[in-house]
């Protein structure tokens, strides 16, 4: 073996399998150090799986962990699977990491970044409680509490709250009342989209979203369009796609969905429902512009439905 440890990148391969010695153990272990530094994480976990199991010890599992989280990037199909194996790494060394607070916080990280917060949320105090002044393990022991309240605090759902979360998206919208009864409109594109709740205000008992396409389909189009949203319906849970004819007999093309909501939804709950609704919607109207430009074609090319006043006589 060469004895610098810049020449340790051969480290593997000429002694792969074979005995280490302490000092070529602690070469490597300065080496992991400036391939970490360099983003070389594929290098590290290569390099730490070529030294025997029996030889690695706590601190070399705890690297080869950190190696793999850091690989685990959310836009990768590997993301779970490296987060999954950094956990059972940190696992197989845990009666010598119940006292680091590395070892915790690096269980808390991948624990929290496979959606288990409330196992997190324990790690993290315990790195915190043995070293209170990181400010990473306090950001982390916050948004562990703040999810678990998120998740399992049922609050009603009402057009205030709706509103609410569209202002913190900064979305436009606006507010009316039919029968006493309050509606958010509001419009993406040239879609309209409305937001009501249906039973006593202050505790309905569903949700209702609804959406309507944007150009105006004449009634000649009318067994086309049932057609398109029957298939659709088929194809996809959700939304649920149906056709309605207005009295001056031309027709809207509907996307539509119901949530349970009586005895409310948390802030995860609500939240996914509102964007599902959204995002499933765009799509089913995608799928209309593309099927039928020529209808597209027919709407002002500037118009776009940022309030949902087209749907004001629905």
């Amino acid at each position: 073996m060469a004895g610098s440890p810049t020449d340790l990148p051969m480290f593997a391969d000429d002694f792969a399998n074979a005995p280490y010695s302490k000092e070529q153990l602690d070469e490597l272990t300065q080496q992991i150090e400036q391939w970490h530094d360099n983003g070389e994480f594929q290098r590290i976990a290569d390099a730490i799986e070529d030294v025997p199991v029996q030889q690695r010890g706590y601190e070399l599992t705890s690297l080869q962990a950190r190696a793999y989280m850091s690989m685990a990037q959310p836009t990768n199909d590997s993301y779970r699977p490296y987060l999954m194996h950094a956990l059972e790494l940190l696992q197989s060394v845990e009666t010598e990491g119940l006292n680091d607070t590395l070892w915790h916080y690096r269980m808390g990280y991948a624990l929290y970044y496979l959606d288990k917060e409330p196992e997190a949320l324990k790690h993290f105090e315990q790195a915190h409680e043995l070293n209170p002044e990181d400010e990473d393990t306090i950001k982390f022991i916050e948004q562990c509490k703040d999810y678990i309240e998120a998740s399992t605090t049922l609050v009603p759902v009402t057009v205030e709250r709706i509103a609410q979360s569209f202002d913190a998206r900064d979305l436009k919208y606006h507010i009316d009342e039919d029968h006493g009864n309050k509606i958010l409109r509001t419009g993406f594109g040239h879609n309209s989209f409305i937001f009501e709740t249906l039973g006593a205000q202050d505790n309905p008992d569903d949700l209702q979203m609804w959406a309507v396409w944007g150009p105006d389909v004449p009634i000649e189009m009318r067994n086309d369009m049932l057609e398109f949203c029957n298939q659709w319906n088929l194809d996809s849970r959700r939304p649920k796609a149906q056709v309605r004819t207005r009295d001056d007999g031309t027709v809207w093309v509907v996307a539509e969905w119901f949530a349970y909501c009586k005895r409310g939804l948390t802030e995860i709950q609500f939240q996914g429902e509102i964007s599902r609704f959204i995002n499933t919607a765009g799509d089913f109207f995608a799928s209309l512009d593309k099927q039928y430009p020529n209808l597209v074609a027919t709407l002002d090319p500037n118009y776009e439905a940022d309030d949902g006043d087209d749907a004001a006589e629905a």
